[in-house]
């Protein structure tokens, strides 16, 4: 799977995680194939890291 960092939900996370400055996030899931990665990618990709 793989997450546009332009779409409107990613957009979402990023304005909420961001709004607050928080200084680290964390992404993580109970099982396997869930879309951590595409996930991290994707606000990687969107703030600039990637």
């Amino acid at each position: 799977m793989r997450i546009p960092y332009q779409h409107i939900e990613i957009e979402q996370i990023y304005t909420q995680i961001f709004s607050d400055r928080k200084r680290a996030i964390a992404v993580c899931s109970a099982n396997s194939g869930e879309g951590v990665t595409s996930l991290a990618i994707a606000l990687g990709t969107l703030i600039g890291l990637l």
